[in-house]
């Protein structure tokens, strides 16, 4: 349950040694978008042909110049949205990327157990009885529960963000 955005090399990038295996990497309903350049939403360097233990499950990618890549290895994919389409969202120009009620993305997840039944926003996946694609169940009627705050650092130095009566 990540949100990452407006990177300019790999969102996730995970690497293996000669001779090590990857173990068990699970990559479960993230939102990837805005890559500059070329860079790659979930890369995979496994140096040893025998790397297994790799999922990547419920992810979306929006704009994204090349969502997934591996090397070596066998991973399993999963229920995966890559788009450049904005529709299913509620305001994807503003990474605003939870469902809306006639999102594709609805009822068409796996239910993948704790930990992972919880949302960006603290909702419970599969309440209504199937689980959606991505970080966000959607919610019927609801105000999101979390707000997204972008903080960029212009110049030097250091500082502080509070708030109150968030609404």
């Amino acid at each position: 349950n990540n949100v990452i955005h407006d990177y300019e090399a790999e969102g996730i990038l995970l690497t293996t040694s000669y001779g090590a295996g990857s173990g068990d990497w699970q990559i479960y309903n993230n939102v990837f978008y805005n890559s500059i350049g070329i860079a790659t939403g979930v890369e995979i360097h496994q140096d040893n042909s025998a790397g297994t233990g790799v999922y990547v499950y419920q992810n979306t990618f929006y704009n994204i110049y090349n969502p997934l890549s591996f090397r070596n290895g066998d991973p399993v994919e999963k229920n995966n949205i890559i788009t450049n389409n904005a529709s299913g969202f509620i305001d994807a120009g503003t990474a605003n990327f939870r469902l809306t009620s006639n999102s594709p993305y609805r009822n068409i997840g796996e239910n993948l157990g704790a930990p992972y039944n919880i949302d960006l926003d603290g909702n419970t996946r599969g309440a209504d009885g199937a689980w959606d694609v991505g970080a966000y169940e959607y919610q019927s009627g609801q105000p999101p529960t979390s707000y997204l705050l972008n903080v960029q650092k212009q110049g030097t130095g250091s500082g502080t963000v509070t708030g109150t009566g968030i609404n």
